[in-house]
């Protein structure tokens, strides 16, 4: 950016010390034995932070703005080096003072120092917060008409739904077709997941807290019919405690109220779970559920995900007798066939064999319903 600079201003005239100091990020100001050293000083910082402010100015006379783009990629150091500037350059966006700033960035994704300074600033009444809605399905419409999207209804809504109303998706989900040659016909199945995408989702994940994480890894062991409280059961933490994190995870974008803002979201959360982790999750959410008296199914998936068999074929057993009780025949003989499975691996044949037995006493339907043998558990 100074080098363009440079060349854009080839007439400024900079006093020999601001000259010295911007040499640091200009080389080709000085000859190599006339730049400084490193700094090693807060009184040098200083000087250099006072030289740089000069220069940008001078750089910028004429301009009434600047636009910073994806300020979420800016480190510590250069946010810094922009809070001295903005905050000791006055009157913003006059004669002799730092151009005004138009700064973007997608919510969530601001490292903290990043967003502390967007508070800092608008608590000092030098910077205003305005916070995009989403776009909504019209305006999606407009773009995808501007891109070369197809006009069918049915193809756009499909993209839309599977981009969660994120325009950057979008945008990125479309180029990925085109240049695949799958944007007229019939979209692939699966549509396509970018890697910018997929590389955005990571970033997201990366910024989140500890607690924050806990609590986005146990909601996607959950998947579904999930809430703050439900999650706070199964990570036995106060809810109170809790109640920050969900926060945080809705300021990044990961959750919306009780469900995650898209699934490619889930399964980045959900790829990302240590084995480890996953099996206590899976056993804690059993526990959660089964107090709460959850259907026996998903109980027995939890158990049998967090590596407790034994557990999963009694749950299994329930689910069937659940399933037989609604006339769900179908799913009835299915849970008692993973039920037997279970403990036939466990080496319990007798009780396999007693379920099996269940399995068979499913009626066919329009049958006559025969007795329901005795069950272990």
């Amino acid at each position: 950016m100074s080098r363009i600079n440079t060349a854009r201003r080839p007439d400024l005239v900079m006093e020999p010390w601001v000259r010295r100091e911007m040499s640091r990020l200009v080389p080709e100001l000085l000859p190599v034995a006339e730049r400084p050293g490193p700094i090693t000083s807060d009184e040098e910082l200083l000087t250099f932070r006072q030289a740089h402010m000069i220069w940008t100015i001078a750089m910028h006379e004429g301009l009434a703005s600047n636009v910073c783009d994806d300020w979420q990629f800016y480190d510590d150091h250069t946010n810094e080096m922009g809070m001295y500037m903005f905050g000791t350059s006055f009157p913003l966006g006059q004669p002799g003072g730092m151009p005004r700033l138009l700064a973007t960035f997608r919510r969530g994704e601001l490292p903290p120092e990043s967003a502390d300074l967007v508070r800092r600033t608008v608590d000092m009444g030098i910077a205003v917060l305005i916070d995009l809605e989403p776009m909504d399905a019209r305006a999606a419409d407009t773009l995808m008409t501007d891109i070369g999207v197809p006009p069918e209804p049915a193809l756009r809504a499909r993209l839309w739904r599977h981009c969660a109303g994120n325009p950057h998706f979008l945008l990125e989900t479309v180029k990925l077709l085109i240049e695949g040659g799958g944007l007229h016909g019939a979209l692939p199945e699966p549509l396509p997941l970018p890697e910018q995408v997929r590389s955005l989702i990571g970033r997201r994940l990366e910024r989140v807290s500890g607690p924050a994480l806990q609590a986005a890894r146990a909601a996607a062991v959950l998947q579904s019919d999930f809430d703050v409280e439900l999650v706070a059961e199964l990570l036995g933490a106060p809810l109170l405690d809790l109640a920050p994190a969900w926060e945080e995870l809705e300021a990044a974008q990961v959750l919306s109220a009780s469900r995650f803002t898209h699934d490619l979201v889930y399964e980045a959360v959900a790829a990302g779970i240590p084995a480890s982790v996953r099996g206590l999750l899976h056993r804690a959410a059993a526990r959660t559920l089964e107090a709460r008296g959850s259907g026996a199914a998903r109980v027995a998936r939890h158990w049998q995900e967090g590596g407790k068999p034994e557990l999963a074929a009694r749950a299994f057993v329930r689910a069937a007798r659940e399933a037989h009780d609604q006339y769900l025949l179908a799913d009835a003989v299915q849970f008692y066939t993973v039920a037997a499975g279970l403990l036939e691996g466990q080496g319990d044949l007798q009780a396999a064999a007693e379920v099996m037995a269940a399995r068979a006493a499913v009626p066919v339907p329009g049958a006559e319903p025969p007795g329901r043998p005795a069950l272990p558990g």
